[in-house]
């Protein structure tokens, strides 16, 4: 009983390691908010300065999802070509199973190829909901642009409009 306790510990220590090691290969969080606290803006310039500051904002939200999913597809491929390999050693191990030196040393590298593998797939799954949580920043980021330029809309006229409007976005 102490060695299938044993077991399930050690396999879920395996996996909260790969977790936690595919969820910190996924790279910070985006920058967050740039803008300056203190007062909150009360003419057109300081609208439209906090409206560029929320682009911006959403710039480094979208760099920091796109490198988050860059390295969830890596860490996924590397857990799919794992299961492969670890999949045609057992079948390995259970074809020469019979040979006597052979046979014991096979099932001992499927079983190796298998724990390795259920690693990786963890791994795989913490950098999945890293990059998940990169998703939900941009899109609170892009919702915090949209609020801030419906404010220079809102507060904003004339050639004072026209020039906040005409800035290019940040990326």
């Amino acid at each position: 009983m102490e060695w299938v306790l044993l077991g399930i510990g050690g396999t879920a220590a395996i996996l909260a390691v790969g977790f936690a090691i595919g969820y910190a290969l996924s790279g910070p969080t985006a920058t967050g908010d740039i803008t300056t606290p203190g007062e909150p803006p009360t003419s057109c310039s300081d609208f439209c300065k906090a409206w560029q500051a929320s682009r911006v904002n959403v710039c480094s939200a979208v760099t920091a999802l796109a490198n988050a999913q860059a390295v969830a597809d890596t860490l996924a491929k590397a857990a799919g070509a794992l299961a492969i390999a670890a999949a045609a050693l057992a079948a390995v191990a259970i074809a020469l199973g019979w040979v006597p030196f052979a046979g014991p040393a096979l099932v001992a590298a499927s079983v190796t190829a298998a724990a390795t593998a259920t690693t990786a797939a963890a791994t795989a799954a913490g950098a999945g909901l890293a990059a998940l949580q990169r998703g939900n920043e941009l899109a609170d980021a892009r919702a915090a642009e949209t609020a801030a330029k419906l404010q220079v809309l809102e507060h904003c006229t004339g050639d004072a409009l026209a020039s906040c409007l005409a800035m290019p976005a940040p990326c």
